[in-house]
């Protein structure tokens, strides 16, 4: 009789150790939880779905049949409704030494086994928060099948400095017959050049 008395002794000691082993799991989880929550929400929040205002603006009512398409900090890309042409813009910093980077881009075409004929170059102006800025845009009739496969036919680059960085124009046109459809394009931006 006494042997069961402690064994039932020692099934209530060993029950109410394993409750206060279960109660103390519970604590310990329930403290982690609310003390990484409160972290967090002590964090600041990045607010990945503001949006990011481009220095550059398109006015697609003075070029119809083109839409603006992907924007960052830096950059924007603008395209013809009918995909045979697209337009690039970019920022950059520092001075631009424009023979030296056309005549890098020339370089790479022709390394990589196209065939490259310089055409006209246009005189153009960029319109700029601080006064439209005058530059000029170098025209190129692009063939060949070389390691990239086939190219646009048409392009166009131009380099515009300003006092505190530069900014990269590109056009892209299936054919270099296509390549005045860019025109109203380059008319129809704006750069924001006091950000």
């Amino acid at each position: 009789m006494k042997h069961k008395y402690y064994q039932l002794k020692s099934n209530r000691i060993v029950i109410a150790l394993l409750i206060v082993f279960a109660i103390l799991m519970i604590t310990s989880v329930a403290i982690f939880v609310t003390r990484d929550h409160t972290e967090a929400s002590s964090q600041p929040k990045s607010n990945t779905n503001k949006a990011v205002q481009s220095p550059f603006s398109f006015d697609a009512s003075k070029a119809a049949g083109w839409y603006q398409g992907p924007a960052n900090a830096s950059s924007m890309a603008i395209f013809s409704n009918d995909q045979s042409c697209w337009v690039s813009l970019e920022r950059k910093t520092g001075t631009v030494d424009e023979a030296a980077e056309l005549q890098k881009s020339l370089a790479t075409l022709t390394g990589s086994g196209y065939t490259v004929e310089q055409k006209d170059t246009l005189q153009f102006t960029l319109a700029a928060t601080s006064g439209s800025k005058p530059y000029r845009l170098y025209q190129h009739d692009v063939s060949g099948q070389g390691s990239a496969g086939q190219l646009y036919g048409g392009q166009q680059l131009g380099y515009v400095q300003f006092s505190d960085g530069s900014v990269f124009i590109q056009g892209y046109c299936n054919t270099f017959a296509q390549l005045p459809a860019i025109t109203p394009v380059l008319q129809a931006v704006k750069f924001n050049d006091t950000k």
